[in-house]
Order: structure tokens, then C-alpha cells, then sequence
């Protein structure tokens, strides 16, 4: 009896061990790196917003094509870095729409106000602040999910340098 009581608490101790060093893992760099779309938008149309985690730790956030019809900044980027349930983020640059002028896109796209006839530049940001988010991991349908800030994007690549 007194074997098998000790038996279960190692079992115990071994379990939660485990569960521990497999969340840890979980929060790891290497799981964050890759294409991550919007789910809201995902298979749609066109892209939804998207995140793009590379092994460098750096980022670029795309904002989806149909989300900056009227927008000015249409991506940033910078650096990133995890801790237990958040990720923080330093944007060292944004790509903006310059110049061009503001038209209604009605029928059959319907977008409402746009910008048309920019021209896209990189500025760089010369004060940089870490921004915070909540971060959670998920897996459903053996489909891996994240949510940033309570917003859910799904895995669509592991290979941050594929062309979206």
C-alpha cells in the first residue's frame, strides 16, 4: 500500500514536471515563427490581416487589403519578444500610401473611401515604444491558432518568407 501511494505521488510529480516544460516549450520563439491570417478573413477573398513572426525576431504586421482602402499606414514592422502569456512588440518602421487623392469605390467591390494614385514609402520610427498584448496558444481541428490581444489569427505558413 505504502509502495503504491508512492508510486501515484512520483507519477504525480512526473506528470506536472512534464505539463510544465511542455508549456514552456509551447511559449517558445520557434512555435510563433511564421504566416499567421485573421481568421475572420481566412479563405475569403483576399488576405486578412496577417503576421509574420521570422527566427531573427522580427515582425511585420500587414493590414488586409480590404481593412486599408482609406488607411494611410498599410504595415509595420519591427521586433518582437515573448513572455508568459503576452508578446511585446518595438515597431521600427511603418509602409505608408503617399501623396494620391481620396475617391468613393462604389459597385461591385463597394470598398466606400479609398486612396488611389499613392505611391508606398518606408519611414523609419524614430522613437520606438514596447507595446504589450495578451498572447495564448491553440489548436483546434489540427489547425494551429494564436490570439493576439484577443483577436484570433490561424498558421496559413511556417515559412515567413513566403510571398502573400
Amino acid at each position: 500500500m505504502k509502495i503504491k501511494r508512492i508510486f501515484s505521488v512520483l507519477s504525480l510529480i512526473f506528470v506536472i514536471a512534464n505539463l510544465g516544460l511542455a508549456q514552456s516549450n509551447y511559449h517558445s520563439k520557434d512555435v510563433l515563427i511564421g504566416v499567421w491570417v485573421d481568421f475572420r478573413s481566412y479563405g475569403g477573398a483576399g488576405d486578412g490581416n496577417t503576421y509574420i513572426f521570422r527566427k531573427d525576431g522580427s515582425f511585420t504586421f500587414k493590414y488586409s487589403q480590404y481593412n486599408w482602402a482609406g488607411r494611410r499606414i498599410i504595415s509595420f514592422s519591427g521586433r518582437f519578444q515573448l513572455s508568459t502569456d503576452s508578446i511585446f512588440f518595438r515597431i521600427t518602421e511603418t509602409r505608408e500610401l503617399v501623396g494620391g487623392h481620396i475617391d468613393n469605390d462604389g459597385p461591385p467591390l463597394g470598398l466606400g473611401w479609398v486612396i488611389v494614385d499613392a505611391s508606398e514609402k518606408v519611414i523609419k520610427q524614430r522613437r520606438s515604444q514596447s507595446i504589450g498584448l495578451d498572447l495564448s496558444f491553440k489548436r483546434r481541428d489540427e489547425k494551429d491558432f494564436i490570439l493576439i490581444d484577443h483577436n484570433e489569427y490561424i498558421l496559413v505558413s511556417r515559412n515567413p518568407n513566403e510571398k502573400r
